[in-house]
């Protein structure tokens, strides 16, 4: 089954009854667009651009991108989580095989459950995310999930983030 907030209310997920609530695609169509946003900012400021000219080619302010880039620099993930691929295809109606072919490829860490500041308790791209999405949140069903629970490789104890650098490895 495909979720996909374009379809009638009965495809949204399952927590959220079959009843019409755009604020939901609203809300994921918003994580879509600052994680692109954070993306283009740490293109840019990797270019060489100053934070001004970030502003100015991502249309925002320049305290915005401040913002963004210091959270880069406090480690910060600017990569494509599975969270960010599951959202995606919720949002835009993705090809669901598509999506469990991609999910299956990454390297997940162990479900850490407290990460110290700036993170606040959440490390994207550990399988817990996924699990979350699926059990919590409906965007993926149990079949998908369990398919690539066994498709995945193990799990790592190693953490995307240098905590003592507070920078991606």
């Amino acid at each position: 089954m495909s979720h996909s907030p374009q379809d009638d209310s009965s495809s949204l997920p399952p927590q959220f009854g079959g009843q019409a609530l755009p604020d939901v695609a609203a809300h994921y169509r918003e994580y879509l667009l600052r994680s692109e946003q954070l993306r283009a900012v740490r293109d840019g400021i990797a270019e060489g651009l100053s934070v001004e000219a970030v502003a100015d080619s991502v249309g925002m302010s320049v305290e915005t991108v401040t913002e963004m880039a210091e959270s880069l620099d406090r480690g910060a993930d600017a990569d494509v989580s599975p969270y960010e691929l599951i959202v995606r295809a919720f949002v835009e109606g993705a090809s669901r095989r598509e999506l469990v072919d991609r999910l299956s490829a990454f390297e997940y860490t162990e479900n850490p459950s407290i990460l110290p500041w700036p993170m606040q308790g959440a490390v994207f791209g550990t399988w817990r995310a996924v699990e979350r999405a699926s059990q919590v949140q409906g965007l993926l069903s149990p079949e998908e999930l369990e398919e690539v629970r066994s498709r995945r490789g193990p799990l790592t104890q190693e953490l995307p983030i240098d905590w003592n650098r507070g920078r991606r490895k």
